[in-house]
C-alpha cells in the first residue's frame, strides 16, 4: 500500500469511523460513572442511623 493509499484510509477512517469509537467510550464511561455514583448512594444510605421516636 503506498503512502497516499494509507493516509487516505487512516483520514477515512478518522472521519467516519473513528467518532464512533469516541462516543462508545464516552457511553461506556458514562455507565461507569453511573454505577460508582449508584454504589455510592447505597453506601451513604447504608450509614444512616434509625431515629427512634
Amino acid at each position: 500500500m503506498s503512502e497516499f493509499a494509507a493516509e487516505n484510509v487512516l483520514e477515512f477512517i478518522k472521519e467516519h469511523i473513528g467518532p464512533h469509537f469516541y462516543n462508545q467510550a464516552i457511553k461506556d464511561a458514562e455507565d461507569i460513572m453511573n454505577q460508582v455514583m449508584l454504589s455510592a448512594e447505597e453506601n451513604l444510605h447504608a450509614l444512616k442511623k434509625l431515629i427512634e421516636k
